[in-house]
């Protein structure tokens, strides 16, 4: 891995590879030549969802980012998101390995800034590219939360790269959108925060001197209030409000807790609690009901990621923007566009397939890091090499279409395919005969049967 990069020394730092996997928008064009018979036939004014890996020469994440954007411009592609970002080493190091990466790594230099692997769209069907998405989304990465602050006066309320979307006057904001903010009012700080996640939430808002509603009422506050979204209306100075943007270690410092999301508008908390409580139940078109958790980081990525829709009926009426901020220092701002909001009945159908594949993403993410650090060969630096996520995928494809219903079942099969795969074998090629009634066994049972087999047959 020493001889991956050769960094060279600049006016803002030392120079050298940084990578990252982007989740894209790409016209159908521009899709990996061995994906072309899936976009042949389809109209060239529509993108398909892709992921890629893109590597920048670059400094620092800023530089990262800024390079990213002009090259992605240049090709006329849109961001989604970026994820894994850092210098290749360290990309490396923690595991990401893969050949393509490598010689990414290796193709960018002084003379060429940015380099992309294979476009490989994500799901089948496409969706249409307009440059009419009704949410205008931004992302700002490295925000730092505040500290214990000891010794400093006047304290803060919130970091100072928030202060302006947070608590600014935000006149660029505020306008003719049809979405019932009026251009006079002065627009209000509110938080929907999640009471699962945040210890004694009531007792907290009770003593915060703050004005706060539960969204859920009579039976449901009886039975959930430990664990239901509160609306609360923030003010500056206030000690509450700082304890959310803060990281010190302490239980009641909540910015590691990722406990809501943020709203800036010109409603009062009445009016915005009578708003947010039409959404916390939903139906799909067949008039099923669902619980929507909006509150939750997964609805915010699911608007980020379309723009265009679909959403909830009306669900941007009296919002101004609304953010939300992973622990990581990650913020995403999301703002509604002029004119009506779209009509979007469809909308519970694309989020439930939305949160089913992120789900499924994450689970593999943990797969691959449980197998990486069980059975991955040491580096000789204290990290190990992680398997090649793809062949993680197919494992848990497999285990899915065995009815491993469970998370464990499904990561204890994942792990008898990788050990017999260690072997020389696959699974298909395992005779299962020898486990008595396997066929009628739970998807927990079947699951340690497979891998007490694979373990006897590899030896691990």
């Amino acid at each position: 891995m020493d001889d991956l990069v050769n960094p060279s020394t600049g006016p803002d730092g030392t120079y050298s590879p940084w990578l990252g996997k982007c989740h894209l928008l790409c016209r159908t064009a521009d899709v990996t030549a061995d994906c072309a018979q899936d976009v042949a036939n389809v109209d060239a004014e529509t993108v398909a969802e892709c992921e890629t890996v893109i590597a920048v020469w670059a400094s620092d994440r800023r530089e990262f980012d800024e390079r990213l954007s002009d090259y992605l411009n240049g090709q006329g592609w849109r961001l989604i998101w970026s994820d894994q970002v850092a210098p290749a080493i360290d990309w490396m190091a923690n595991g990401v390995v893969n050949r393509t990466a490598i010689d990414l790594a290796r193709a960018v230099h002084t003379s060429r800034l940015v380099a992309h692997g294979p476009v490989i769209p994500l799901k089948e069907g496409l969706v249409p590219l307009s440059d009419d998405a009704f949410l205008r989304v931004e992302r700002r990465d490295g925000i730092v939360p505040l500290d214990s602050q000891f010794g400093t006066w006047p304290r803060k309320t919130v970091p100072d790269d928030l202060y302006s979307f947070l608590f600014g006057m935000a006149e660029n904001e505020v306008g003719d959108n049809n979405n019932d903010v009026a251009d006079d009012k002065y627009l209000g700080t509110y938080a929907i925060l999640d009471a699962a996640k945040i210890v004694n939430t009531t007792e907290l808002l009770a003593v915060s001197g703050l004005e706060y509603r539960c969204l859920f009422k009579g039976d449901a506050y009886d039975d959930l209030k430990g664990v239901a979204p509160y609306i609360v209306a923030l003010k500056e100075d206030n000690a509450f409000t700082r304890n959310l943007f803060t990281s010190a270690g302490a239980p009641w410092h909540l910015w590691p807790k990722e406990a809501g999301i943020y709203i800036r508008s010109a409603a009062t908390l009445d009016d915005l609690w009578a708003h947010f409580r039409k959404f916390t139940k939903i139906s799909d078109e067949q008039g099923k009901w669902y619980f929507l958790r909006f509150w939750d980081g997964m609805f915010f990525d699911y608007l980020a990621a379309h723009p265009a829709g679909p959403f909830p009926a009306r669900f941007f009426s009296n919002i101004s923007s609304i953010l939300h901020f992973s622990a990581t220092g990650r913020m995403i701002r999301i703002a509604p566009g002029e004119g009506e909001q779209p009509s979007t009945p469809d909308f519970m159908q694309f989020f439930r397939d939305f949160v089913a594949e992120q789900k499924r993403e994450r689970f593999v993410d943990r797969a691959v890091s449980f197998l990486g650090a069980r059975y991955g060969d040491d580096q000789g630096d204290g990290q190990k090499v992680q398997p090649d996520r793809e062949m993680v995928s197919e494992y848990y494809a497999t285990a899915r279409s065995m009815k491993m219903t469970s998370e464990l079942s499904a990561i204890k099969t994942i792990e008898a395919q990788y050990l017999i795969a260690r072997a020389g074998s696959r699974l298909e090629e395992i005779d299962t005969a020898g486990i008595d009634n396997f066929e009628n066994l739970s998807d927990a049972h079947r699951a340690d049967a497979l891998l007490e087999l694979a373990s006897r047959l590899t030896g691990d």
